[in-house]
């Protein structure tokens, strides 16, 4: 592959979304055409009404006078002098409106149990727009599809599209929604829902995946609080990638985001930040080869711990480092340095700067998709954390920034963040 060193080559290449899925617009397209027939008739109607006052206005007037006559009529006594009962009147049906624009989104949350669906939920997921709400609880294509509107202030009324899941089109259900300031956050609430399988797959809180690539999950600008991840599942091999939500969990001040969560690895970025300051991981991380003319590949003289990557790391020419030192992150141990290129350092890697440049890390994936390089360019610096995962892989955790008076900034608002991170196995 290219070995650029930019984070768009990371963004498009190497933080793959795992779930696949029949594209949103086809299958709106298409549920789109057979849920939106009665909403043209009716707004065909409502053109002809506003379009034909005048006519309207004199049928209106027609309407009146028949209705004058008939109100003397149905007060005249009757020849028993007894006025006749009136006929009872019909409460109106609430009027719907769209669903709002805070509301339309796609909203990811943790894995509901929906009972009557085989085979079983493996993710949850809703997409939402002005006029329908798709379950996803796998990676083919939404199941209890429904008509949304809003019914009153608040209040979410659903309507089912196709009979599944033990439950039957025309089906409806009515759910109190809240939005966080934000709106990055929904909580649905059902007041009565004739299909209990919908209930259970979309009651409970939600974050909104607002990500800037809008093919994939990540969360986008966060609210402050605690969120997780999506797609990010560092306990498997990429091989063996399978859908597990909140694998990472996290607490962030107000100003950072999540561009990126993908199989292999997940970024965190303050909102205002310069390009490539941010914390990053990466579920896999081996030895680079330091041969010269920085050939890619593995260094297959390095074991793949944290201690003995971190033991390397500190003795590689061209670095400075600190002292290897012990951690804990989220429940998982490993070591921890400082890292920066030597101000007397040279030599380059012309695939990927004319700066000078020292290789670190790769993943040793052989396809152009999956794998990774992961060095250090003059200037820059990196906190590494290295952690040893339970299958014997080693995962990293990279504060970094391009220069030093960033990342001075960024280490000091970023390992809090890091302290707070808990990973779920």
């Amino acid at each position: 592959m290219t070995r650029d060193r930019d984070i768009e080559r990371v963004l498009d290449r190497f933080y793959a979304e795992g779930p696949s899925e029949m594209p949103d617009r086809l299958y709106l397209g298409v549920f789109d055409r057979i849920e939106h027939v009665p909403q043209r008739r009716l707004a065909h109607l409502t053109r002809f009404l506003t379009m034909k006052n005048f006519q309207f206005a004199a049928a209106a007037a027609v309407v009146v006078a028949v209705a004058a006559i008939g109100a003397i009529a149905l007060n005249r006594p009757s020849p028993n002098g007894v006025l006749p009962t009136p006929a009872p009147t019909q409460t109106p049906a609430p009027s719907l409106s769209t669903v709002p624009a805070a509301l339309a989104a796609t909203w990811v949350g943790s894995t509901r149990e929906i009972p009557g669906l085989s085979p079983a939920a493996t993710q949850s997921r809703l997409k939402v727009t002005f006029s329908t709400l798709l379950v996803y609880a796998g990676p083919e294509q939404p199941v209890l599809s429904s008509t949304a509107a809003i019914a009153a202030p608040g209040t979410l009324q659903l309507t089912l599209s196709t009979d599944g899941v033990n439950c039957h089109a025309g089906d409806i259900g009515t759910y109190q929604y809240s939005l966080s300031p934000s709106s990055r956050a929904l909580t649905l609430t059902a007041n009565a829902d004739a299909c209990a399988a919908r209930a259970a797959a979309i009651g409970g809180d939600w974050a909104k995946a607002a990500c800037p690539n809008t093919n994939t999950l990540c969360l986008g600008d966060l609210d402050a609080g605690t969120h997780a991840s999506t797609i990010f599942n560092p306990y498997v091999h990429v091989t063996d990638w399978v859908y597990a939500y909140g694998r990472l969990t996290y607490t962030v001040p107000d100003g950072w985001s999540n561009p990126i969560d993908g199989r292999h690895g997940y970024i965190l970025v303050k909102q205002d930040a310069p390009k490539d300051a941010a914390i990053y991981l990466f579920a896999t991380t081996m030895a680079a080869s330091s041969a010269n003319g920085c050939p890619t590949g593995v260094d297959t003289t390095v074991p793949h711990t944290a201690s003995a990557l971190a033991g390397w790391v500190a003795t590689l020419p061209g670095l400075v480092t600190s002292s290897p030192a012990p951690v804990t992150v989220g429940g998982l141990q490993g070591m921890t340095l400082d890292v920066s290129v030597s101000p007397t350092w040279t030599a380059t890697c012309p695939a990927i700067t004319d700066k000078p440049y020292v290789p670190l890390f790769t993943n040793g994936e052989s396809s152009e998709a999956d794998s990774f390089d992961w060095g250090l360019t003059a200037g820059a610096a990196m906190r590494l954390f290295l952690l040893d995962l339970p299958d014997g892989r080693t995962m990293l955790i990279d504060i970094e920034a391009q220069d030093k008076a960033t990342w001075d900034a960024l280490v000091a608002e970023a390992t809090p963040i890091v302290n707070t991170f808990v990973f779920h196995n």
